[in-house]
C-alpha cells in the first residue's frame, strides 16, 4: 500500500473510505470472472499508465510488476489498484480522480505498436 504520492491512501476521505468498504464487500461476494465480466476488474499493462505512476511505482521498487489490477467503483472515475494473486487483491493505490491510466494512455500505447 502506497501512504505517499499523488494516489496515496491517506488521501482518502470518510465518504470515499464509505464507498470503497461497500464496494469491497460487494466483491467479496462475488467470482473474479464476475467481477471482470461487470467490468470491475481490469488488467492494464503498466505501459499503459501515464508517465507519473510509470515513476511511482519505480519509487516504490515495484518497477517489476508487468500490470496492475484496477478495482472500478460505482462512481464513475473512482479506482482502486492493486494486484491480483489468486483470490487476493493487494491494494497499492487509491485513484479517484481517475488518472492512473486513461483511454489517453492506452491509446498512446497503441500508436507504438
Amino acid at each position: 500500500m502506497d501512504f505517499a504520492g499523488d494516489w496515496s491512501w491517506g488521501n482518502l476521505d470518510r465518504e470515499d473510505l464509505a464507498e470503497l468498504h461497500r464496494e469491497v464487500t460487494y466483491c467479496e461476494t462475488a467470482t473474479i470472472r464476475s467481477l471482470r465480466t461487470e467490468r470491475k476488474l481490469k488488467d492494464v499493462p503498466i505501459e499503459a499508465m501515464c508517465p507519473e505512476a510509470q515513476n511511482r511505482l519505480a519509487q516504490i521498487e515495484q518497477e517489476d510488476i508487468d500490470a496492475l489490477t484496477q478495482l472500478r467503483l460505482r462512481e464513475a472515475k473512482r479506482r482502486a489498484w492493486g494486484v491480483l494473486d489468486g483470490a487476493d487483491f493487494h491494494v497499492i493505490w487509491w485513484d479517484p480522480s481517475h488518472t492512473v491510466a486513461t483511454g489517453k494512455d492506452r491509446a498512446r500505447v497503441r500508436s507504438k505498436e
